[in-house]
């Protein structure tokens, strides 16, 4: 039992940091695509140039003898490259979202993007999803409705009191 307690500790502690992680990420993201007047693609190159080092350490550690023996495309076929190809157009689309509609949108439609998924696959492959997968999608719909919503205006709090100087008195 212990085991499993710490497990779920280390599984909530992972999943908070990779929120935080993803948060900064976001907030990085539209501050990049905002500051200037530099264009999407020129963003994208400089964001994609910065992970090139860590993936090639990465192919260098655990792949190179693989490689080395069969070249770096082996086993490439066409899914392969349209996976591919899905990734890099879908990554384009979430920095023009970030740019033009900012970083809450960008998160409010991958978590519907999610959700859809999920219900989707309900009927397609026999998903049956637990009781927090619903009390997370009633939080999501109402974190999103609530975000749309419109800000109300009330009579009361709109104009703010005028105070009478002494010498208009």
């Amino acid at each position: 039992a212990a085991n499993g307690a710490s497990g779920a500790l280390l599984g909530v502690a992972a999943s908070l940091a990779a929120a935080m992680l993803s948060g900064f990420a976001g907030v990085f993201l539209e501050k990049a695509f905002n500051r200037d007047a530099t264009s999407l693609w020129e963003l994208n190159v400089h964001l994609a140039t910065l992970s090139l080092p860590l993936q090639a350490l990465a192919i260098f550690e655990f792949d190179r003898v693989a490689i080395a023996e069969r070249g770096l495309f082996y086993g490439y076929h066409a899914d392969t490259w349209l996976v591919i190809l899905i990734q890099a157009v879908g990554g384009l689309l979430t920095a023009v979202v970030i740019k033009y509609a900012g970083n809450m949108l960008k998160s409010f439609a991958t978590s519907l993007s999610l959700i859809s998924t999920s219900l989707l696959s309900m009927p397609m492959l026999g998903y049956r999803p637990t009781p927090l997968f619903w009390a997370g999608l009633a939080l999501v719909c109402a974190a999103t409705t609530l975000y749309a919503a419109p800000t109300p205006r009330s009579s009361c709090c709109s104009r703010r009191p005028t105070r009478m100087s002494p010498l208009s008195q």
